[in-house]
C-alpha cells in the first residue's frame, strides 16, 4: 500500500521468460481543486432541465453560485434565460470553474440532436454506415442507406414533444418520394405529410403540431438508383408536451400539464406549476415513498389557466416525495393524473 503526498507515477517491471513493464499514475488533488465540473447541455430551450455534475479533492468546502453544496454532486436546473453557473471551492487551494448555459425559444432546439436513431440498412462504406452521422449537428457527415427503395428512418426523441417542423438535409442521394410519421409509442403511428417530387437540398416541413416522441422517414424512391438514400442532417423542432417554465407566459394552455418542481432538488420549499386547459376539480396532493399523505397543496375548483403551487417542507425529513395531481371533470370522471418526484435535501 502506498499513501502518496503528490502526484506519483509507478512503474512495475517483471522479468522472466518474457519482461513486461507497466505503468499507474495515482493523482493527487490538494484540498479546494476541481477534479470535474460538466452539463449535460450547454444550448437548451427556454426551461429546459439541465444536469450540473461536479466532483472536487477531499477536504473541499464547495459553493454553486454562491449556494453551499456537496463535494461530489449533482443538480438538475432549469435555466429560465441564458445562465452561467459557477463553481467555487475552499481549501488549501482555492479553485473556481464556469459553465454558460445558453437558453432560446423552445421551438429553436434541434430535438433529434444525439437522439437514438435506428435505420433499414446501411451502406457498406465505412464513412457512410453510421446512422448517427445525421443526428450529429455535422453538415459535413452523411449517413447512406443500403442500395434499394424502400427504406426508412426511426428517431426515438427520449420524452414527448409538440412537433411543430422537422428538417431534412439531404446528401449525394435524395428522396424523389417519402412519407414523415409520427408516433407517440414507435407503434401507432400517424403520417403528417407524403412528399413526392422531392428535389433535395434542404427540405422544411412545417406546421406540423403533433405529439410524438418517435420520428419515422419512410424512404420510398430514390433520385439515382445507383446508390443508397442519403441523409445530412435530419433536425426535428418541438416543444416539449410536459410543461417548462417557457409556457407559463401563456395564458391558457392547449393541455392538461404537470411541471418538474422548481428547484429540485430543494431545501426547505419548492414550486410546482400545472396547467388545465378548461375549469376542473383540482387535486394537489404530496405523499411520501410509502404512499403515505404528506400535505395538501390544492383541493377545489380552478378555472382554466397556469397555476402555481408551493410546498414549505421544513416540517419533515430529508427524502423522496411524490406530487401527484388528478383533475376531474364536472362528472366526476378522471380528465388527467400525472405524478412528479420530489427531492428534500436538508
Amino acid at each position: 500500500m502506498v499513501s502518496p503526498t503528490v502526484t506519483t507515477q509507478y512503474r512495475l517491471i517483471a522479468s522472466g521468460a518474457i519482461a513486461d513493464t507497466t505503468t499507474d499514475t495515482v493523482f493527487v488533488y490538494p484540498s479546494g481543486r476541481i477534479i470535474s465540473f460538466t452539463a449535460s447541455a450547454t444550448h437548451i430551450g427556454v426551461g429546459d432541465p439541465v444536469e450540473l455534475h461536479w466532483n472536487v479533492s477531499h477536504g473541499s468546502t464547495v459553493s454553486l453560485n454562491d449556494s453551499t453544496v456537496g463535494r461530489t454532486d449533482s443538480l438538475k436546473v432549469f435555466p429560465a434565460s441564458t445562465t452561467t453557473y459557477r463553481l467555487t471551492t475552499f481549501g488549501s487551494v482555492r479553485d473556481t470553474s464556469s459553465i454558460l448555459i445558453t437558453a432560446v425559444a423552445q421551438d429553436q432546439i434541434d430535438r433529434a440532436l444525439l437522439a437514438h436513431v435506428v435505420v433499414s440498412g446501411s451502406s457498406t462504406n465505412p464513412a457512410y454506415k453510421n446512422p448517427a452521422n445525421m443526428i450529429d449537428g455535422d453538415t459535413t457527415t452523411q449517413w447512406v442507406s443500403a442500395s434499394g427503395d424502400r427504406m426508412w428512418i426511426d428517431c426515438n426523441l427520449g420524452q414527448s414533444f409538440l412537433i411543430k417542423r422537422v428538417v431534412i438535409r439531404w446528401g449525394s442521394n435524395y428522396a424523389t418520394s417519402y412519407r414523415l410519421e409520427l408516433s407517440p409509442n414507435d407503434n401507432d403511428f400517424t403520417l403528417a405529410r407524403a412528399i413526392t417530387g422531392g428535389l433535395g437540398g434542404t427540405t422544411v416541413i412545417d406546421s406540423i403540431n403533433l405529439d410524438a416522441t418517435y420520428i419515422e422517414v419512410a424512404l420510398d424512391v430514390r433520385a439515382l438508383s445507383t446508390s443508397g438514400f442519403a441523409v445530412r442532417e435530419l433536425e426535428v423542432y418541438g416543444i416539449p408536451t410536459t410543461l417548462a417554465v417557457a409556457d407559463v407566459g401563456r395564458n391558457i394552455p392547449d393541455r392538461f400539464a404537470l411541471s418538474q418542481n422548481y428547484p429540485n432538488p430543494f431545501n426547505p420549499s419548492t414550486t410546482i406549476t400545472y396547467g388545465l386547459p378548461k375549469a376542473g376539480n383540482v387535486s394537489l396532493v404530496v405523499y411520501d415513498v410509502l404512499g403515505r399523505e404528506v400535505a395538501t397543496l390544492v383541493r377545489g375548483t380552478l378555472g382554466a389557466g397556469y397555476h402555481t403551487a408551493t410546498w414549505d417542507a421544513r416540517s419533515v425529513a430529508s427524502g423522496v416525495y411524490f406530487a401527484r395531481l388528478v383533475v376531474t371533470n364536472e362528472y366526476g370522471a378522471i380528465a388527467f393524473n400525472k405524478v412528479t418526484k420530489l427531492v428534500l435535501m436538508k
